[in-house]
């Protein structure tokens, strides 16, 4: 297995034993990893940059975001700086609507809509993610829908609860 950062192969500037990959239930994963700074000469690592783990056969077996960098140091020729991740899936539970309303419309709509606002627009989260109109189902009709300060997750819930449909995000 390979972790990367911003498309940086980093494997080999790990620390011994410092990689832990945890996954809780189906909407929440995380990633942390230690790097050890003499080697980490010219790798940058910072909020928000896409990281990924790709597996022995090429695929991505899990990415997400950074979202803590901090440097420990332990004495003055040895310190690390230690990386935290989380999965993609963990975005759309910490990222709120503002005030959003439309009239005669349907629910597929109204994910695309969001999903291209919130997710697709943020330049630093958006690396990664690839927006497929025909990913998204056209869905019911809504005569309106309207949503203020609700997590996109859970509009996602309420709008697959409307149509019968399920979201999630895919690793790759």
């Amino acid at each position: 297995m390979k972790i990367y950062v911003n498309g940086v192969d980093l494997t080999d500037k790990l620390a011994a034993n410092s990689v832990t990959w945890r996954r809780y239930g189906a909407f929440r994963s995380e990633l942390t990893f230690r790097l050890e700074t003499y080697f980490t000469d010219g790798v940058s690592v910072e909020f928000g940059m896409r990281a990924y783990i790709e597996d022995d056969y090429g695929q991505t077996a899990w990415a997400g975001i950074v979202t803590g960098v901090n440097g420990i140091y332990r004495n003055e020729s040895r310190g690390g700086i230690t990386v935290r991740c989380k999965g993609y899936e963990a975005i759309l539970s910490h990222r709120y609507c503002g005030d959003y309303s439309t009239l005669s419309t349907t629910t597929g709509a109204v994910a695309r809509t969001l999903f291209l606002i919130y997710l697709a627009t943020t330049s630093q989260t958006s690396e990664g993610f690839l927006y497929n109109p025909d990913l998204f189902s056209s869905g019911v009709p809504l005569e309106s829908y309207q949503v203020k300060g609700k997590s996109l997750a859970r509009v996602f819930d309420e709008l697959g609860a409307a149509d019968g449909s399920k979201w999630w995000i895919k690793e790759d």
